[in-house]
């Protein structure tokens, strides 16, 4: 899936899968432009800790920044696949480890996906007839 792909369609859901993708009851705008993502599923996180011994945290929801322009080098990274290629740009705007985002539910992760691809412009689209400038 190509950067104008996913653009185009951020959740790389198909289009009568996407209509049906509710952000309404998930997303909300944050301080600053950003956008908090409530998750339908929390991620729990499981670890150890020289002090505490065991513990496990739960994340139940993800805040976006917007992208700045290192972020979009992620987008051109072609040796990955779409969803892997996602994840690692949801990670970017989240600042939390890959580690993390990979345990996400995968109806959460299409909505992060949605998310973090309603930060970038999307594509004018042409009226028809026409024809793109010759270049």
């Amino acid at each position: 899936m190509s950067f104008t792909d996913l653009a185009s369609n951020p959740s790389g859901l198909s289009l009568e899968d996407s209509m049906e993708l509710n952000l309404e009851d998930y997303v909300a705008d944050a301080p600053g432009r950003t956008k908090t993502l409530r998750l339908e599923f929390p991620i729990i996180v499981e670890g150890k800790s020289t002090e505490r011994g065991e513990y496990s945290d739960e994340i139940t929801d993800l805040t976006f920044r917007r992208p700045c322009a290192k972020d979009l080098d992620i987008l051109e990274n072609t040796r990955l696949a779409a969803y892997a290629m996602s994840r690692q740009f949801i990670a970017a705007l989240t600042d939390l480890a890959i580690q993390k985002i990979d345990k996400l539910d995968s109806d959460d992760q299409h909505r992060a996906m949605a998310v973090a691809f309603g930060f970038l412009p999307k594509p004018r689209s042409r009226p028809p007839g026409e024809t793109t400038p010759p270049t």
